[in-house]
């Protein structure tokens, strides 16, 4: 970025200074914003992971003995959208007991 010519290492430009700070900082500021955008959708898709174990382990409880199975189907999967509708409410949690604001109510992370 500053180069190894003598004439430009270290800048003495006070211009020259200011606009290579400004650039820097300009880097460490989109950095930053990509960081969030990626922590964003690594919940996301750790959130909708848990939905599907949380689906799994449900369906999983009901078969067992269970001979009625649609109607059990049928609740797991009202419960499964009301929990996905409830921001109060983290399949993460409930799966790998880490608290996780849950996303799937937003839209999908682009």
């Amino acid at each position: 970025m500053f180069g190894k010519d003598p004439d430009l290492y270290p800048p003495t430009d006070p211009e020259m200074v200011e606009s290579k700070r400004a650039l820097i900082l300009t880097a460490f500021n989109t950095m930053g914003k990509q960081i969030v955008e990626l922590r964003r959708k690594a919940q996301f898709y750790q959130e909708l992971a848990a939905c599907e174990v949380w689906t799994s382990l449900e369906l999983a409880k009901a078969f067992r003995g269970n001979k009625d199975t649609v109607p059990t189907i049928e609740k797991v999967m009202i419960d499964r959208r009301v929990n996905q509708m409830d921001k109060d409410f983290s399949f993460s949690k409930a799966v790998y007991k880490e608290p996780m604001p849950s996303l799937l109510g937003q839209e999908h992370p682009t």
